[in-house]
């Protein structure tokens, strides 16, 4: 399989209490690529109903989304490599692995960040 890869000079992480948005994307403004992930602290009856109760992701465009179904993530200050079940590999559009290189790295609370929102939703993280 072929993995997916873009360059991130962007890196963004915002948190309003309720959700926890984390973005990787080429540029700042209209990126051809780019990764968002929310996670959110709470879910509701109707979220849980419908299977919305995991992280969101999406790359690149609102077709290329999926709740849920990120397993694994390789974290590093310089390069993040994530890893789908096959129904996200479907729903994001990709083959293989999404490999974010970043070309700014991220500092280590940058990384503890992320790192505790991956593991509050069961992803494995290295």
């Amino acid at each position: 399989m072929n993995s997916f890869e873009f360059k991130a000079y962007v890196v963004t992480y915002e948190d309003d209490g309720e959700i926890v948005t984390i973005g990787f994307a080429e540029n700042a403004k209209n990126p051809n690529n780019y990764l968002i992930i929310e996670y959110s602290y709470e879910y509701d009856d109707q979220e849980r109903s419908l299977g919305l109760d995991k992280l969101y992701l999406e790359l690149n465009d609102q077709s290329r989304s999926t709740y849920g179904g990120l397993q694994h993530v390789s974290l590093n200050p310089k390069k993040l490599v994530f890893s789908f079940d096959p129904d996200a590999l479907g729903k994001l559009k990709i083959e293989g692995q999404l490999s974010i290189e970043l070309m700014d790295s991220l500092s280590q609370d940058q990384l503890d960040k992320i790192r505790e929102v991956l593991v509050k939703e069961g992803v494995k993280v290295v």
